[in-house]
């Protein structure tokens, strides 16, 4: 009798330490899971975005960031940050679930509870399987698919963008300046801005600038058909003129401030109408770091701005005769 006690007790001691032994090596390899996971976070948060990269470094000025980002040089990398973190939290999310299942399972003797945990520990250690096995499928399938420096590189943008100050080419310019002050008027008007001089001088000086083209001029009082008047045009009209034109644009001006309502912006001399040709789309297309397409209008045709001007011009088609509309305000 005392023999069979002892041996019940015996296997009972014994069950017990197994049953401890699993549990602490649960919790043991939870923790080491829960240091790594924090050790890659924290390395991430030094290396990529606790460092940010140097102001001539970054494709544009960060503000008003959180911490996370701040070593994002674009928008893709602004995604794949976030994917980097989002990863680390299910690694953590995961661990903890892990931690909490082995602890239940240690402090309860309930049979429910026991298998409950159990099912906490295998469900936690599907998910981190299963989040590997897809990065190795992904892997196997097409290596270039978590490629993730090779779809950065090809998302970013290739220059730096620097937003260029607007410099109007109309007024007096220092010596030193890289603009040309094309559209002063020289003669009887020199030192005066080409809008304040005769619409004959302003045709004839823009006449002279490579890449420009015009209609005859209007006879005043008369009609407005096959023809432009330049009266009463913006000086920041003719600077943004010559200021595509400078750039490679072909331009054909069909219109500036004739036939148009009073108080339209044409009327008021800050926009003008030139001819549509394929030169001016490829112009606008393949100069992007002057140019860049700012909308899709309703009716499917394109919006390009000047980025050192601020020059808008919209593709017209019909019903309306085909031109580029472009506008100064």
């Amino acid at each position: 009798m005392k023999t069979r006690i002892l041996l019940s007790t015996i296997q009972y001691m014994a069950k017990r330490m197994s049953s401890g032994l699993l549990n602490g090596s649960i919790i043991v390899v939870a923790c080491l899971l829960l240091s790594g996971v924090m050790i890659s976070i924290g390395e991430a948060a030094t290396t990529t975005a606790g460092t940010p990269q140097a102001a001539a470094d970054l494709i544009y000025t960060p503000r008003f960031l959180p911490n996370v980002l701040l070593g994002a040089k674009g928008p893709a990398d602004m995604v794949f940050l976030v994917y980097q973190y989002l990863m680390g939290l299910v690694g953590v999310v995961a661990v903890g679930v892990i931690m909490y299942g082995g602890i239940l399972r240690t402090m309860s003797a309930d049979p429910g509870k026991i298998k409950a945990s159990n099912d906490y520990i295998k469900n936690a250690l599907k998910g981190i399987v299963l989040l590997f096995g897809a990065q190795v499928l992904f892997n196997t399938i097409n290596p270039n698919i978590v490629d993730v420096e090779r779809i950065q590189n090809a998302l970013q943008p290739k220059v730096k963008i620097n937003a260029t100050p607007y410099i109007p080419v109309g007024m007096e310019l220092p010596g030193d300046s890289t603009s040309t002050p094309v559209v002063v008027g020289d003669g009887a008007y020199a030192g005066r801005p080409l809008a304040d001089t005769p619409v004959s001088h302003i045709r004839s000086r823009l006449e002279s600038i490579g890449g420009i083209a015009m209609l005859k001029e209007c006879v005043p009082g008369g009609g407005t058909v096959g023809c432009i008047s330049f009266q009463g045009v913006k000086q920041i009209t003719l600077d943004g003129i010559v200021s595509m034109a400078d750039a490679g644009v072909p331009i054909n001006i069909t219109s500036v401030t004739e036939a148009h309502d009073p108080g339209t912006p044409h009327a008021e001399g800050y926009k003008w109408d030139m001819r549509v040709s394929p030169g001016v789309e490829i112009a606008f297309v393949n100069n992007p770091q002057r140019f860049e397409r700012i909308a899709t209008r309703s009716d499917s045709y394109a919006t390009f701005r000047d980025k050192v001007t601020g020059v808008t011009c919209s593709s017209e088609k019909p019903p309306a005769a085909p031109h580029w509309d472009c506008s100064t305000r």
